[in-house]
């Protein structure tokens, strides 16, 4: 039985459309975080969406196929 344990200073990973349809990823600890990594990197383009990726998704197996 797998246990879940909360971690709110752990690097949550992001989706990120910028208004000409480009879709980037960003690790950050919140939302407000990964808006200002992604101003500070790409200063001339503009958020259209943020969206947080489920934890489910990123789960890595432990076994290789």
């Amino acid at each position: 039985m797998a246990m879940t344990v909360e971690m709110p200073n752990a690097m949550r990973t992001f989706l990120i459309t910028t208004s000409r349809d480009e879709a980037i990823t960003m690790s950050a600890t919140c939302e407000w975080e990964v808006r200002k990594l992604f101003a500070s990197t790409f200063p001339r383009k503009r958020i259209s969406t943020v969206h947080e990726y489920p934890q489910d998704i990123l789960k890595v197996s432990g076994s290789f196929q």
